[in-house]
């Protein structure tokens, strides 16, 4: 049974790629999904409960679930309509597979235009079935998404350089949306950057719903998650890996269930790749604060820090740490992937073609787009822009509600050039303000923790994927960070710190020898207890002087939380 997959741009969207499969290789759709990547948006992690998921079978469609019948009305069953989590096979036969993939010479790649002839093709090929899906936030404006969905041929893909002769070391930012590699040549310089979308995302947008995914697939994850790094730096290459707790259990395959329910209790902070010993993973503090984080402290000299200092991660999990007196407070404020640009319906990450600047004057509105490319969606700091302007206009209240003129149909962004009506809707804003409030209160709660208040607050550092583009003026006025003038977005620090990781495990003890002829040193590396070097050092400071605050156990969290909905 051949079958052919169109990915749309949306809903009601153009077709932007089409891949056929010669056969239905695998005894449930599900297991056909995940075996060849298809871009599957399984929002809530395959619970069911979102609807997300929900694809468009034009042909060949198999008899409904129950849990379908229960979620679709008869006229969408009748279309066609099902959920990948929930899909039956009945009607479904199996036989080998054949697969083409992106860079086999028979896979058909078709956009717009090209649809009638796509359609033909699947009628003149006899295709059993034909299916129509909306993939997961960012899929389609990761410039590598071929490599991420398709059945990977023996070559590895190439980073964007002459050779992979340029590059000595890799440093990697393990996200739970996005994926930063950083290439460094035999000086240490960093020489290319690159940033896809975690492959990940298909098993669930958030932690939660991805944890959720991990405990019922986890050899699946890890191995996509594995596969993934390595066809982007090279089996053989020594990297630096940085990522949250949870993140680093995933690639290395470990037990997530400890991580799920309280008291929270990871396996291990302390990471060991397969034995692979030119592959360092930056360890974390606690079930809450990463690698990634402590990366960013490496990065920042938090060390060597003596002004009172509050240091967030604006990401899907809201990490945070507060320096005061030579105490570091630390918490996650479980924040929710809306920042980058997942659940808001036109979100995207901070790629190419995303509105990171709105600027409005009354009703209307300016936007500006990274590359300058016409606009495909919008990521964290264009939302930013966008909730203020609407504000200040009056199309919001303080409860985040539209004006009547906005409150069914949502604003729609000028956009010219775009292919796409790119539309902020009522749950958009819903989901912002909840972002918002949880970041809001977790600051907040640290400032009690430490025994200060706002006006002793010396400086802020705000990292994240879109930090470069964050308007802070308009932050404040929103209630998301301090009112403090000395704030500063430093980037992505995490990848930053773990470039820095790698130039000082690969330097040190070696000011006389070449950078290249010192790779090797990282294969000296155990384990990070037995590291004694600066890096060590270094670390361990940032944990063992760290107090980690769980917000949910104070008995005012709800009450704040509420109050900092609020716009």
């Amino acid at each position: 049974m051949s079958v052919e997959i169109r990915i749309l741009e949306s809903a009601q969207g153009k077709c932007a790629e089409t891949l056929v499969y010669d056969s239905f290789d695998h005894t449930t759709w599900q297991g056909f999904f995940d075996r060849h990547s298809v871009p599957i948006n399984y929002m809530c992690g395959r619970a069911g409960i979102c609807g997300k998921c929900k694809i468009h079978f034009l042909q060949g469609a198999p008899v409904p679930t129950e849990e379908e019948e229960d979620y679709f009305t008869e006229a969408e069953l009748a279309e066609g309509y099902r959920l990948a989590c929930m899909c039956g096979t009945e009607n479904a036969t199996t036989s080998d597979a054949n697969v083409k993939n992106a860079s086999d010479a028979d896979m058909k790649n078709t956009s717009g235009a090209d649809m009638k002839n796509a359609s033909g093709a699947a009628a003149e090929n006899a295709v059993d079935v034909i299916i129509e899906l909306v993939p997961y936030p960012g899929y389609l404006q990761s410039s590598d998404r071929h490599m991420q969905k398709a059945e990977k041929s023996n070559q590895q893909a190439e980073p964007e350089m002459d050779s992979k002769k340029d590059f000595a070391t890799v440093a990697v930012d393990l996200g739970t949306t996005t994926v930063a590699f950083a290439y460094l040549n035999s000086q240490g310089e960093v020489i290319s950057q690159k940033k896809l979308i975690n492959p990940n995302c298909g098993y669930g947008a958030d932690v939660i719903s991805r944890m959720s995914s991990y405990n019922r697939h986890g050899e699946d994850i890890t191995r996509q998650l594995q596969d993934f790094i390595f066809e982007n730096v090279g089996e053989y290459v020594p990297m630096v890996i940085s990522g949250n707790t949870v993140m680093s259990h995933m690639l290395l395959g470990l037990d997530c269930q400890g991580l799920s329910v309280a008291p929270f209790k990871p396996v291990t902070l302390n990471y060991n790749f397969q034995d692979k010993q030119d592959i360092y993973i930056v360890p974390g503090a606690s079930a809450f604060i990463g690698g990634d984080i402590l990366s960013g402290l490496y990065y920042l000299d938090a060390d060597k820090w003596n002004e009172t200092t509050l240091f967030i991660d604006l990401g899907t999990n809201g990490e945070m740490v507060w320096y005061h007196n030579g105490k570091y407070f630390s918490t996650s404020a479980s924040a929710g992937p809306a920042m980058e640009g997942v659940n808001i319906s036109c979100g995207m990450p901070s790629v190419d073609g995303a509105i990171y600047s709105v600027m409005m004057v009354r009703d209307r509105s300016v936007v500006k787009t990274i590359s300058g490319i016409p606009a495909e969606g919008i990521c964290g700091s264009g939302l930013i822009d966008a909730i203020y302007g609407l504000r200040q206009n009056g199309l919001l209240d303080e409860n985040g509600i539209f004006t009547d003129e906005y409150r069914d149909s949502g604003y729609t962004f000028d956009t010219p050039g775009s292919k796409k009506e790119i539309r902020l809707t009522q749950e958009d804003v819903r989901e912002f303000m909840l972002a918002k409030a949880a970041i809001a209160t977790g600051w907040q709660m640290l400032m009690e923790y430490a025994g200060i208040e706002e006006g002793q607050l010396d400086r802020v550092y705000i990292a994240g994927s879109f930090g470069n583009n964050i308007d802070v003026s308009k932050s404040r006025a929103i209630g998301l960070l301090p009112d403090v003038e000395n704030i500063k977005a430093v980037g992505n620090t995490s990848l930053e710190g773990a470039a820095r990781i790698a130039r000082d495990l690969i330097g040190i003890n070696h000011e006389k020898t070449e950078y290249a002829e010192c790779i090797n040193g990282m294969k000296s590396i155990e384990k990070y207890d037995n590291m004694p070097n600066i890096v060590d050092d270094r670390l361990k400071h940032f944990t063992g002087d760290m107090i980690n605050v769980v917000l949910p156990d104070n008995e005012n969290f709800q009450e704040k939380f509420v109050s900092n909905i609020r716009l």
